[in-house]
């Protein structure tokens, strides 16, 4: 069940490799106590040495890995990357505030939105950001969004102290615990796109080696069940 989770995981993360601001998660296990030193029932059965082998492993959560990925030259006013720290904030259109690295704007239906999946950008004030799509729009380093000679609203930046509040709930979008944020005036990239921060040739490896150990525990397995057969049919069969 362990290397079956992690190659799932590994699995998720190279379908994401084209993904942009996708950031690779990383599976986490952590060792199970033996049966005599969790219940205090069968602590006479205790062993030092087998107890000190443990009894196996669980599986725990997930942990993202929100190092930056490399920056994609786009040359489209309308594609941002946040350099450094921090994410994008969003409404989706079920009405829950998220956040992402994803910075492939379109401005098409009035509003500023992920062209992924229509997401509103929100400005510092938590509002979405209303532009004309009959007219150009323009976006600063700063996140300043003009159209014409006037600004219209000014993307936030909106990073954690803990990053690790951020839970992924899909479409490249992280929801946080309420107060979590704190808004920052934004460092974009203008015409940049951030890549996935997986890389392709360590995953694969990774993968190769969850699989080794998935088929070698299943083979044990095998062998397991073959002996027991030989005990229930043969041994215990009268003289």
């Amino acid at each position: 069940m362990v290397q079956g989770h992690q190659v799932d995981v590994i699995a998720n993360n190279v379908a994401n490799v084209g993904t942009t601001g996708f950031k690779r998660d990383i599976a986490v296990f952590q060792q199970r106590a033996a049966e005599s030193q969790t219940s205090p029932a069968l602590a006479r059965y205790g062993n030092a040495i087998l107890d000190g082998l443990g009894g196996g492993t669980w599986v725990n959560s997930s942990q993202t890995e929100f190092d930056q990925g490399d920056l994609d030259k786009t040359g489209s006013g309308l594609d941002v990357a946040v350099q450094g720290r921090g994410f994008l904030a969003v409404k989706t259109t079920a009405g829950q505030t998220a956040y992402t690295r994803d910075g492939h704007l379109t401005a098409q239906t009035g509003t500023l939105t992920l062209a992924s999946n229509g997401a509103a950008v929100l400005d510092a004030s938590g509002q979405p950001i209303t532009v004309d799509p009959s007219q150009p729009v323009s976006i600063s380093s700063d996140g300043s969004v003009t159209q014409g000679s006037g600004t219209v609203g000014q993307i936030a930046v909106s990073d954690f102290a803990n990053q690790r509040l951020l839970q992924k709930i899909g479409a490249n979008l992280y929801t946080a615990p309420a107060g979590a944020a704190t808004t920052g005036q934004a460092n974009l990239g203008v015409g940049l796109l951030e890549k996935s921060n997986v890389e392709p040739v360590t995953q694969l490896t990774a993968m190769i080696e969850a699989q080794r150990a998935y088929e070698a525990n299943a083979q044990m397995i095998k062998l397991q069940d073959e002996t027991l057969n030989l005990v229930v049919n043969n041994l215990a069969q009268p003289v």
